[in-house]
């Protein structure tokens, strides 16, 4: 019989287990109350610390002490030189005994106030006084801003500001400087002086000289770039309608050209610097969110995308190889904030399109004139032909039987107004973003309707994104970029010269309600204008992608660090029609099924260094992609019951399949290094290997080098 425990009566092991607890509950409560101790003020003693450090800056130092001890050193930059190399080499010492081995015995006054240390040089009294500054951070709207850093200038004491704006900093010197700083804002800087209270409004950063664009593989201020990069400014165009986020650049991007389209959902063309080449691809590399992309662009979800940078010479866009060949377009896609309260926010618009030239076909008069025009030497009496001729008829001129027929019953069929309409667009996003001290999420949802002038020129898009982005340590961060996109063009419209070919003097049904073939007679070649958008058509593309990364700092060496992304994407596209007017109006119809699944695989190095008036960034890429691709149709013609579609081809008398595959992959390696001196002389190496296996047996690999440098004469001397 099973023995019972309660609480009660715990029994042997019962009580084994509370003793455990009480022993282990006692251990916290004691370690709390000596940490409570310690930061009242009870404690003044500095720990012991073991550094290995040389020809390290006393900055870094002072920076490795701060993280062990969990004191905060505070000093003024014009009195102590903190940019000094030195060798610290101990084990289990005091904090004094340190700073007396970087600094010189007796040089520096070291004055511990709470968990503060006041360095100041030997001989200079302290009368350092500190206390507590709070304040909110807003923006010019009067928003709070969550996330905002404060820091006291010369220290790495600081804060955030919380959900509401606000933040508090406890021990701020007098004679302090505090820092306010924000992606996308102004920094600020203001003195404390016997403040207890500083309220901020910060302003919107005017995009300038130090702006941050995407290069590939990474990002570099504008100040940096030999190459010709150009960032689209799509905030001017949020407004706008398009539903192709490249729709909206149009004359702002020097050296982009972007076509026009003439039905609903198309793609548009896209050529960087004119055209490179006379027969193959000519259109630009896309790569969103540094994975390249080879979907349909009016698949992404233009509300979803932050920023879009063109690369057009051989400099910037060397790094891609061989494919970059006709230039690259990166695109940046939306992030939430650390922080942050969840946003939500929804946008919903509808427009209309028109033509800005009204076009039209002649009416039946119209029509009737013209043709009196043409037969002007019989319609006509001689010799001035300006009075009709009593004797002639319409059955004298050009018109066949059925038209005669429409000028007799007074038909005046309007084609025109019939196989058109005004456009509309409608677009609702909805999208949720924030986060939390470690973590940043974007989340959207988007529908949008493209109606075009002309019948069944339809289409329909449903977009969704989940963007989540977290900080497991200080040093380890992962994230997920992913998208799904569903777009339907399904609907044939009309012909547009079979359109121009018809006549007002006829109409596209019969008495009993059915389709005219041929609305001219059975002797013409017109076909009926309508018989295209009665076809049951079926045009559907989906796509769905996810991007996963992990970013390292490497630890104990500052500006080092290594990303990987990870992407599996798959297509697929299902095309289908089906008609009764098929050849010899005896039925046709077909089914086309299109897959396309891609992996890429990223491995990226970057170092950034910056000594004395010399700057280094550095990037190493190692990678691999490979693509599959499938295709299957099947068509059948002579189908006497066209009922059942495109569902039922094994009716067809005549049948007919096809299929194909290919599948390839691609090997690469890039190093690239930006060099910069005083802001004056800038430097840009770049070498990329490309192995494709699409290249001949014996030269699988191609080499594309790249060397560019530029001189900032505004930045010297005067």
């Amino acid at each position: 019989m099973k023995k019972k425990t309660n609480l009660w009566y715990p029994g042997k092991t019962g009580y084994r287990k509370v003793f455990r607890i009480m022993r282990i509950s006692l251990f916290l409560v004691l370690i709390s109350t000596l940490q409570i101790l310690a930061e009242n003020g009870y404690s003044q003693s500095t720990p012991r610390l073991t550094l290995d450090m040389k020809n390290a800056t006393i900055k870094d130092v002072l920076f490795q002490i701060e993280n062990q001890s969990g004191f905060y050193f505070l000093y003024d930059n014009s009195l102590i030189d903190v940019h000094k190399k030195v060798d610290v080499i101990v084990q289990n010492e005091q904090i004094d005994v340190i700073l007396n081995k970087i600094f010189g015995a007796g040089k520096v006054n070291a004055n511990i106030k709470d968990r503060h240390i006041v360095l100041t040089p030997a001989g200079v009294p302290v009368t350092q006084q500190t206390h507590k500054v709070s304040g909110t951070v807003t923006d010019s709207g009067g928003s709070p801003l969550p996330g905002v850093t404060v820091v006291i200038k010369g220290t790495t004491q600081g804060t955030v500001t919380n959900a509401d704006g606000k933040y508090t900093l406890a021990n701020v010197p007098d004679n302090a400087t505090l820092v306010f700083s924000f992606v996308g804002m102004r920094k600020q800087e203001v003195v404390v002086g016997d403040q207890t209270s500083i309220d901020i409004v910060m302003e919107q950063e005017t995009i300038g000289i130090d702006e941050v664009v995407a290069i590939g593989y990474g990002t570099m201020r504008k100040s940096d770039l030999t190459g010709s990069v150009v960032s689209a400014d799509i905030e001017a165009f949020r407004e706008s309608q398009n539903v192709n986020i490249i729709e909206s650049l149009h004359g702002s991007v020097a050296g982009l050209n972007i076509g026009q389209t003439n039905r609903a959902g198309q793609e548009v063309s896209i050529q960087v610097r004119g055209v490179n080449t006379l027969s193959g691809n000519k259109n630009p590399l896309i790569v969103v969110d540094e994975i390249i992309y080879s979907g349909r662009i009016s698949d992404l979800n233009p509300s979803d995308i932050k920023s879009v940078d063109v690369l057009k010479d051989a400099s910037s866009k060397a790094i891609y190889g061989s494919q970059a060949a006709n230039g690259v377009i990166l695109i940046t896609t939306k992030s939430g904030r650390k922080n942050e309260k969840p946003t939500f926010n929804y946008s919903g618009a509808v427009a209309f399109q028109s033509p800005t030239v009204k076009a039209r076909l002649l009416n039946r008069e119209e029509i009737l004139e013209k043709v009196k025009g043409i037969c002007y030497t019989d319609a006509y009496l001689a010799p001035d032909y300006t009075e009709p001729n009593p004797g002639w008829n319409w059955g004298q001129s050009e018109f066949v039987p059925n038209l005669l027929q429409g000028i007799e019953d007074g038909t005046d069929y309007d084609w025109w107004d019939a196989l058109t309409s005004p456009g509309l667009v409608e677009n609702h996003v909805l999208t949720m973003s924030g986060g939390m001290e470690k973590t940043s999420y974007y989340i959207s949802g988007g529908y949008t309707s493209e109606d075009g002038f002309v019948m069944n020129d339809n289409y329909k898009r449903y977009t969704t994104r989940i963007n989540f982005k977290n900080e497991i340590k200080n040093w380890l961060t992962l994230g997920i970029n992913t998208f799904g996109s569903f777009s339907d063009l399904s609907g044939k419209s009309p012909n547009y010269n079979e359109i121009s070919y018809t006549s007002p003097l006829v109409t596209p049904y019969d008495d009993n309600g059915n389709f005219v073939i041929y609305p001219k007679g059975a002797g013409t070649t017109n076909l009926n204008p309508m018989l295209y958008p009665s076809s049951d058509d079926k045009n559907v593309n989906n796509k769905i992608s996810g991007i996963f990364y992990i970013d390292v700092k490497i630890p104990k060496i500052e500006g080092l660090a290594y990303r990987i992304n990870y992407n599996q994407s798959l297509d697929w596209r299902n095309f289908a029609s089906s008609s009764e007017y098929g050849a010899g109006l005896t039925g046709s119809a077909y089914k086309t099924h299109i897959s396309q699944h891609e992996s890429t695989l990223d491995n990226i190095v970057s170092y950034k260094k910056e000594l004395n008036h010399h700057r280094i960034n550095a990037t190493l890429v190692y990678g691999y992609r490979k693509a599959e691709y499938g295709y299957t149709k099947a068509s059948g013609e002579n189908i006497s019951n066209i009922n059942l579609s495109y569902n039922s081809l094994q009716q067809a008398i005549t049948q007919r399949i096809s299929s194909s595959a290919w599948e390839e992959a691609s090997l690469y390696q890039m190093a690239r290094i930006n060099y910069n001196y005083k802001d004056r002389y800038l430097v840009t190496g770049t070498l990329r290997r490309d192995g494709f296996s699409g290249f001949a047996k014996n030269n699988k690999f191609g080499y594309f080098p790249s060397v560019a440098m530029g001189w900032v004469l505004s930045n010297e001397p005067l």
